[in-house]
């Protein structure tokens, strides 16, 4: 993964910062195949002050909503000026947060102590690979040792359908490296030689949790996207 992209990247984007749609049905949604998190029937009870990680949070979007939600939240980026940006986003927001909240860190090695996490969300991040030989199965395992037990893992992975999936070369059974054919000036280009978990079906997605989680709920969304499809798992998982 090359940083130095994602940091002109991260820099010059201008965002309206707009939490993602779906995590805010993922969270708050009542739906009959869903875990639902209102036990308490309010979030302003359920989340309050609970510890929640935005790791890999991008340009801390969803931090705006975890905020709103009351949680005690934290988040990572793979380098120090990104975490130093996402502060600046935040703060042209409305929502404060204090340095050593947002840490630098790459899948592989979350900076947090064992079971320090109630939530754990992990927005169209957990699948990018440090190098071609990293393991998908680490990165499940260290999420699972920064989440106390029966905490939530909430995730949204690309599906085959995707387009950032789009002219990729295959690298290994489920690793591939990224060279965009569809779309390929988004964000001028910072997916390209990017390496990628592919996700080929929700049942290879379900046997990589089994190990550390439990009440494994996954969902399915496409949108054609005007030529661009967007196709994405998103799941919710237990600590075991």
């Amino acid at each position: 993964m090359t940083v130095k992209k994602w940091v002109n990247y991260y820099d010059k984007l201008d965002s309206l910062m707009s939490p993602n749609e779906y995590l805010i049905k993922v969270l708050l949604g009542n739906y009959p195949k869903k875990t639902s998190f209102l036990n308490s029937g309010s979030w302003r009870e359920e989340f309050k002050n609970i510890k929640c990680l935005d790791l890999s949070c991008g340009d801390g979007r969803n931090i705006i909503l975890l905020d709103k939600l009351g949680f005690d939240y934290y988040g990572t980026e793979v380098n120090k000026s990104i975490c130093e940006k996402v502060i600046k986003n935040l703060k042209k927001n409305n929502v404060s947060i204090s340095k050593d909240k947002i840490r630098v860190c790459l899948n592989s090695k979350i900076p947090f102590k064992d079971h320090f996490f109630k939530y754990l969300i992990s927005w169209n991040g957990i699948y990018y690979m440090n190098h071609e030989n990293d393991s998908i199965e680490n990165y499940f395992k260290e999420v699972s040792r920064v989440l106390e037990k029966n905490a939530h893992f909430i995730c949204s992975v690309p599906a085959r359908k995707c387009y950032s999936y789009s002219g990729s070369i295959k690298i290994s059974k489920n690793i591939v490296k990224i060279k965009p054919n569809l779309n390929s000036k988004w964000g001028n280009n910072v997916l390209d030689n990017s390496i990628f978990y592919y996700f080929n079906s929700k049942s290879n997605l379900k046997k990589l949790l089994t190990k550390n989680f439990y009440n494994i709920q996954i969902s399915e969304l496409f949108w054609d996207g005007f030529g661009v499809p967007l196709h994405y798992y998103i799941f919710i998982a237990q600590k075991r």
